[in-house]
């Protein structure tokens, strides 16, 4: 069994996921190996793997911004083909920027946004940028994956931010090698 079909082995999996560091990460490497084994069947299971994890923590976006669905609407619209998703990425992007604040629930809310942001981008691009490295913070975060920005959200921040919470970091990462990847490799 090669790497890719080893990665979305249910087993292995469920061994990842009942094993994760003390940080609660999913660390970037094996990460990167479940979208690059999705992605050899085709890019929209990878869509589909980051809108699962953008969606997860949408909620913590609009508790915080209850008037405000532009990062989810611009999402919605890359990953329906609609026109425009070029300067609707820009602008969702500089209306992120702006309402950054690193006090709860807004860095959460903020990295909720940028998950949706992310979906977006990739929808728009068709592309899989996994380069090789052990953690996001070795790459620009432009191409940080959905997945990572929506964990970030659910633990109210990276590991490397004060006052994130491992626990809940690690139980979306659960979530994710449990639910959502064998959601997005079957296709649902």
């Amino acid at each position: 069994m090669g790497v890719s079909a080893l990665i979305l082995d249910d087993a292995e999996r469920q061994e990842l996921a009942a094993n994760l560091p003390e940080d609660g990460q999913l660390p970037y490497p094996v990460r990167r190996e479940i979208r690059l084994a999705l992605a050899e069947s085709g890019q929209d299971r990878v869509r589909r793997l980051g809108e699962l994890c953008a969606r997860r923590v949408v909620p913590l976006w609009t508790a915080a911004f209850p008037d405000d669905d532009l990062p989810i609407a611009v999402m919605e619209q890359a990953l329906a083909g609609g026109d425009d998703v070029e300067a609707a990425l820009g602008r969702v992007r500089t209306h992120l920027d702006d309402v950054y604040d690193p006090e709860p629930p807004y860095r959460a809310a903020f990295a909720a946004g940028m998950a949706c942001w992310a979906v977006a981008n990739e929808s728009f691009t068709g592309e899989t940028y996994e380069p090789e490295a052990d953690e996001e913070r070795e790459f620009d975060p432009d191409f940080w994956p959905p997945c990572f920005f929506a964990s970030a959200a659910a633990a109210n921040g990276a590991t490397w931010e004060e006052g994130s919470d491992n626990a809940a970091r690690a139980d979306f990462w659960r979530w994710y090698l449990l639910e959502a990847v064998p959601t997005a490799r079957d296709g649902r």
